[in-house]
């Protein structure tokens, strides 16, 4: 009676063991499915915030060269109009000084006459 006793508890103990055993495996394994969760998200969170941060870049070079290409047309319509401007004067004194011309031969013919 005293084996058949023994060999009961040397099997409860070798059950309790492997329950142990098992129950230490599968704490490590929801311990390593977290951290790999975990990892998983973080890689996540720093590609979303690495596409943010491309998008936010892009975005400011797109808007730059808006702001650019919008002060190079600004700047060629100043540079028509001042060139228009120019002309518009140059044609106004010429016109003067034709009229004045005019004036002239028309008072020197005047004089002649008198």
């Amino acid at each position: 009676m005293r084996v058949a006793e023994e060999r009961r508890l040397t099997e409860e103990r070798r059950v309790a063991e492997e329950r142990r055993l098992a129950e230490e495996w599968r704490l490590a394994e929801e311990r390593r499915l977290a951290e790999e969760w975990r990892l998983a998200e973080e890689r996540r969170l720093i590609a979303e915030r690495k596409a943010a941060e491309e998008n936010r870049i892009a975005e400011e070079k797109r808007l730059a060269e808006e702001k650019r290409i919008a002060e190079e047309k600004r700047l060629a319509e100043e540079k028509k109009q001042a060139e228009q401007k120019r002309q518009q004067e140059e044609a106004r004194r010429a016109e003067e000084k034709m009229q004045a011309e005019i004036r002239e031969a028309q008072e020197n013919e005047r004089r002649k006459q008198q």
